[in-house]
């Protein structure tokens, strides 16, 4: 019994410290599974160890092995473990450290690219802002303009109202004078026939307005010249003297309607008025 405690108690003792080993093996495949780069190389050096654990169990459990040379063994399969695990647990911290890094640097560059949004859309909201005040100036200069021309158009039809009325009036007024004279003139060439001094009798002169365009006189023109020459000339001063002359005699005319149109209201009152009376009596 002592002999065999002797010879197999060694043994079992290092198979239990050897059999310990493969939880260390399993740690380091967990690390293992963790790592993102050179995976497949890894697992092929844990298997190694892998099978290094199993063939020291099985040198220990079928061959004479000396207590010492278990040891050894197992020593150096220690250390073999102990290194690579260190190795893994670097590898495995400087890839967190480097995911670290990169993830902070993700949200930096997030930050950074969230800053410039927020930067550009700022100068867009002020470039925005800016236009906006630009075409409101615009849109206030414009209503100020329309608004400033509308009273200048305002004032200057007020003017050409009030110029026209004005000559309006003068041609009415000339037309009565003319008429008034024209009257006169018959009276006093009645008279003269009666009298026998119809020689003496002056010619009858008619009032005229002056005309606008002083360089061309059109008032003794006919109404067949005066077209004639609308047809027919290229001057721009004597077209438009011509249609101040058309003008003039339209104005003209319409007073003489209006003159006369007044006297046969009179002259059909009178008439009235006598025949009222010669029937009365």
């Amino acid at each position: 019994m002592h002999l065999v405690y002797r010879e197999y108690a060694p043994k079992i003792r290092g198979l239990v410290k050897v059999k310990a080993l493969h939880e260390q093996v399993g740690s380091m495949e967990n690390i293992a599974g963790q790592m993102k780069v050179n995976k497949e190389k890894v697992h092929q050096q844990i298997q190694q160890i892998k099978q290094r654990v199993d063939q020291l169990i099985h040198l220990i459990t079928n061959t004479r092995i000396t207590p010492s040379e278990i040891d050894d063994a197992y020593n150096e399969l220690v250390s073999s473990i102990d290194r690579e695990f260190r190795r893994l647990k670097q590898v495995l911290a400087e890839q967190e450290m480097k995911e670290e890094a990169e993830r902070l640097k993700k949200i930096q560059s997030e930050l950074e690219n969230e800053k410039n949004k927020k930067s550009n859309e700022d100068k867009r909201s002020a470039q925005d802002k800016e236009e906006f005040q630009q075409r409101s100036a615009l849109v206030q200069r414009q209503r100020e303009e329309e608004q400033l021309k509308g009273k200048l158009t305002a004032e200057e039809s007020r003017r050409q109202k009030e110029r026209q009325a004005q000559e309006f009036a003068e041609d009415a007024r000339l037309a009565e004078v003319n008429e008034r004279e024209r009257r006169d003139y018959d009276l006093a060439r009645r008279l003269a026939l009666e009298t026998g001094t119809e020689a003496d009798l002056p010619h009858l002169h008619r009032s005229r307005r002056p005309a606008v365009n002083s360089k061309y006189d059109l008032s003794k023109h006919s109404y067949a010249e005066l077209r004639d020459i609308i047809n027919t000339s290229c001057d721009i001063e004597l077209l438009d003297a011509c249609r101040e002359e058309f003008h003039r005699r339209l104005k003209v005319y319409h007073a003489w309607k209006k003159i006369r149109h007044k006297e046969y209201i009179i002259k059909e009152y009178c008439h009235f008025i006598y025949f009222y009376i010669f029937c009365k009596y």
